[in-house]
């Protein structure tokens, strides 16, 4: 799975940002062009041949926090604060993904208890009968908790992730998204790789 992981963003990576290698006998310039919102932004580095190859040997390996930082690039935060757009989202690691169904349950059972604490509970009984059948190819809305790992974003701003006790919210999300729950506090595995239209904090705090 992770593997697949790794294929997607590779993939996806060619959206972001456009590499080319310009080179000479002894030196190479590297030129990569950001596409954002409304702007375009354009770095060149130069740099000796070998250490451009080898920058270009770790973006074939996806390895992003390799190449942005020897690039001189800040673009990867991981301040569980994320705000992303037409993004790829990809990772491995242990928490809960709540579906529209789940969410949806919960807003109908805290309007029928009036108590959240209460809707929880019922909320987490109803996600462990969804979650049943572990997999999503796709959902309008999910949120995303992570007890520890990583779950990283590729989209119009950049390279964002969420890490342990982290949380965002999904937005037209189309991909493959495994995670296996029992309401017993067992914290589950999670796999994400796919594409969404907003990565965005969670809104209920």
């Amino acid at each position: 799975m992770k593997g697949l992981a790794i294929f997607l963003a590779i993939v996806m990576l060619t959206l972001p940002f456009g590499n080319i290698i310009e080179a000479n006998e002894e030196k190479a310039t590297a030129v990569i062009t950001f596409y954002g919102v409304g702007r375009e932004r354009e770095i060149r580095k130069e740099m000796p041949i070998n250490e451009a190859k080898e920058i270009m040997e770790k973006m074939y390996e996806m390895d992003v926090d390799y190449v942005l930082s020897h690039l001189g690039i800040e673009m990867l935060y991981d301040d569980n604060n994320i705000s992303n757009y037409m993004c790829l989202v990809f990772g491995i690691a242990k928490g809960i993904a709540l579906y529209t169904l789940d969410l949806s349950f919960f807003f109908i059972a805290l309007a029928i208890t009036g108590n959240a604490f209460g809707a929880a509970i019922l909320t987490a009984i109803f996600a462990a009968i969804t979650h049943l059948l572990p997999f999503r190819l796709a959902t309008p809305a999910m949120l995303i908790g992570v007890d520890t790992g990583n779950i990283k974003t590729v989209g119009i701003k950049g390279v964002q992730s969420i890490g342990d006790e982290g949380d965002m919210m999904l937005l037209g999300f189309i991909g493959m998204v495994i995670n296996f729950f029992l309401p017993t506090g067992e914290i589950s595995p999670l796999f994400i790789a796919g594409y969404a239209l907003a990565a965005l904090p969670n809104p209920f705090g």
